[in-house]
């Protein structure tokens, strides 16, 4: 019985389900933010995940004669380095803007909720409390110094208070 409830499709989770309810939406300064979890199904769809495998471009007349010549030649001992052609990509840049944007955004939401919760703003009372506590010691502790001074120490003290 329980080898026939493992297989049954009807006990299995709706893909299209878990993703609407896996979406987490943020709304900060009239900009919706929504987020996402990824599964490893879209990171290996999307290359994200898996083995680094280098794209190389392919130039045919350009290489043929230099492979001619470099038959001869030790590798790692040319005379003349080999120039490795980078090619930008402007959409490659704006995703990574827009993830930048998404991720500030996210991040002013976060502290935004922190900063409301009870637990911080009780941290911050108490925190307050101790740095008035600590600032009445030392005022008082120097008006003591000051008052149990004689002489030229009293005249330092006095000039340091000013």
């Amino acid at each position: 019985a329980r080898e026939k409830f493992k297989t049954l499709v009807s006990q299995r989770d709706v893909p299209e389900l878990e993703e609407l309810l896996s979406k987490q939406e943020y709304e900060a300064d009239g900009k919706t933010v929504s987020i996402l979890e990824l599964n490893v199904n879209d990171l290996a769809t999307s290359n994200w995940i898996g083995e680094n495998k280098p794209k190389y471009e392919e130039e045919s007349g350009n290489e043929e004669s230099e492979d001619e010549e470099d038959d001869e030649a030790v590798p790692g001992m040319d005379l003349k380095p080999k120039t490795i052609k980078i090619e930008k990509n402007p959409e490659a840049e704006k995703l990574k803007l827009d993830k930048i944007a998404r991720q500030k955004a996210v991040h002013k939401e976060t502290v935004k909720k922190t900063n409301k919760s009870k637990v911080f703003q009780l941290k911050q009372r108490l925190d307050r409390q101790k740095n008035k506590k600590m600032s009445l010691k030392a005022k008082f502790k120097q008006e003591r110094a000051i008052k149990n001074a004689k002489g030229k120490t009293k005249k330092k003290l006095l000039k340091k208070k000013k």
